[in-house]
């Protein structure tokens, strides 16, 4: 989702330590309905570091933040991935297979909130960006910052299958006379 036309520190800034960052994916960017079961970002370059990583979900109708103080609560957002020290920076696509699959319906925006904690060193890393204004909420805990630089993302969708009907088994009847 997204081609990359810049390089920001979203969505894990390791530069900051602890820090959640909101994005917003608008439904015509995805442009389909599934069960997402993975979730990359495009990395561009930086150490290596580790993280604990979370990950959540959540539709919205949003568009945009209208406020740096525009966060979500908790409640609205279902964690999808959570993993403890997980190594970053080491591909070109940094990929997470979803603990717990979420059904997109895409007929809202996509909310993804990653958080990362737990950083075994803080360093200016750089992944993919694009510009798409007030889409991105960073939250340090001490400073909110909105902003427009929104990581590329590429999500495994996968569409709901549902079974063929299965046509009744053909059957011959043939007559017969019974005399009683």
């Amino acid at each position: 989702v997204g081609e990359a036309t810049a390089n920001y520190l979203t969505p894990f800034v390791t530069a900051l330590g602890n820090v959640s960052v909101e994005m917003i994916y608008k439904a015509a960017e995805i442009g389909k309905a599934g069960r997402i079961a993975e979730l990359a970002y495009s990395y561009n370059r930086g150490a290596e570091v580790t993280a604990d990583i979370n990950i959540y979900f959540a539709e919205t109708t949003k568009s945009e933040f209208t406020s740096a103080a525009d966060v979500t609560p908790a409640t609205d957002l279902e964690l999808v991935y959570s993993g403890t020290g997980v190594t970053l920076c080491d591909s070109e696509w940094e990929t997470f297979v979803l603990n717990s699959p979420f059904n997109y319906s895409g007929e809202n925006n996509l909310l993804v909130v990653v958080s990362t904690s737990n950083l075994s060193a803080t360093s200016q890393n750089y992944w993919n960006c694009y510009n798409d204004a007030n889409t991105v909420l960073i939250d340090s805990g001490t400073d909110d910052l909105l902003y427009n630089k929104k990581p590329v993302m590429m999500l495994t969708l996968a569409e709901e299958v549902v079974p063929e009907p299965v046509a009744p088994a053909a059957t011959s009847i043939t007559a017969s006379n019974v005399n009683i």
